[in-house]
């Protein structure tokens, strides 16, 4: 199946769409939250060691994303 761009949207037919079932309540990978002692938050690919620098494993400090909930 060829790529949609909004270059070709309004090429698209409907018979060639196809729609995936997505529950959306399970994580595309696993996550956790670890807590620094200074307070801050950090959302981490579960399994990562709270010991080393988090944001160079890939971890986003929570304080720089607006979530939903006020911590």
């Amino acid at each position: 199946m060829a790529a949609v761009t909004n270059e070709n949207l309004d090429l698209v037919h409907e018979d060639d769409v196809e729609i995936y079932a997505v529950n959306p309540n399970h994580p595309a990978r696993p996550m956790e939250v670890v807590f620094e002692k200074d307070g801050n938050h950090w959302l981490c690919d579960k399994g990562v060691d709270p010991e080393r620098d988090l944001a160079a494993q890939g971890c986003w400090r929570c304080g720089d994303f607006p979530f939903t909930r006020q911590d």
